[in-house]
């Protein structure tokens, strides 16, 4: 288990950049899908601030977010 929000996310960092992945959103769910049992609405609580504004700006950009939509309901 992660003891704080930023080693969390320097796990999530760490996925991204070794899994080539172009996006936060697919380190996030790769995570979820091979490295815990928790829920997505856990996950996310347990994110940074900075990543959770790329999760925004990502999905804003792909159209997966509504402006104003709550990030925990894309995940």
């Amino acid at each position: 288990m992660y003891l704080d929000k930023n080693q969390f996310s320097m796990r999530i960092e760490t996925i991204k950049a070794e899994r080539k992945f172009d996006t936060y959103i697919e380190s996030v769910v790769w995570f979820y899908e091979n490295e815990t049992d928790q829920e997505m609405v856990d996950i996310t609580k347990m994110l940074n601030q900075k990543i959770l504004d790329s999760i925004e700006y990502e999905a804003q950009e792909n159209k997966l977010l509504k402006h104003n939509e709550e990030i925990v309901r894309l995940m």
